[in-house]
């Protein structure tokens, strides 16, 4: 039989034990104590390739990751994100628009940019106004560029008939 001393020895042991998993997991999962300030952009552009979790960026520096994702009434995303308040304050005429992080996965991410620095800082809860992407350029321009391609090449086949 154990003794009451042996039995504290190893009670302390265990918790001492799962103090150091909670810790390292903690550590792993990358808890932070950080402040994260939420603002929300609302997109009138499709948002396919932007996930929760994705990075928030500006001018090139991660500063905090999209938080949630969803369809307003009128049609629109709406994208909460949450800024590190240590890594950048953001100043009010910041936009956002989204950008292909990687062309081979169609994955994106958001890019903020902009602010006065003479302008007062953007209030938590704020709105960001969203600029139409690159992405959203090239998809609806891409309809009219493969018609234009089309035509080109039935008027070679058209020039060249004949032709031997």
């Amino acid at each position: 039989m154990a003794t009451r001393a042996q039995k504290t020895k190893v009670g302390l042991f265990l918790i001492i034990c799962i103090a150091l998993i909670v810790g390292g997991l903690m550590l792993v999962a990358g808890y932070r104590t950080e402040e994260q300030i939420p603002y929300w952009v609302e997109f009138e552009e499709s948002v396919l390739g932007l996930n929760e979790g994705a990075t928030v960026e500006y001018l090139g520096v991660p500063v905090g990751k999209v938080d949630s994702i969803f369809v307003t009434d009128n049609g629109h995303a709406h994208v909460d994100i949450l800024i590190s308040s240590a890594k950048v304050t953001l100043r009010e005429g910041v936009t956002a628009k989204t950008v292909l992080f990687s062309f081979a996965t169609g994955v994106l991410y958001i890019s903020l940019k902009g602010g006065d620095l003479d302008a007062p800082q953007l209030q938590p809860g704020s709105r960001i106004p969203a600029e139409s992407s690159l992405v959203a350029a090239v998809s609806s321009r891409a309809e009219g560029i493969l018609d234009d391609l089309a035509e080109i090449t039935s008027l070679v086949r058209t020039g060249l008939e004949g032709v031997e």
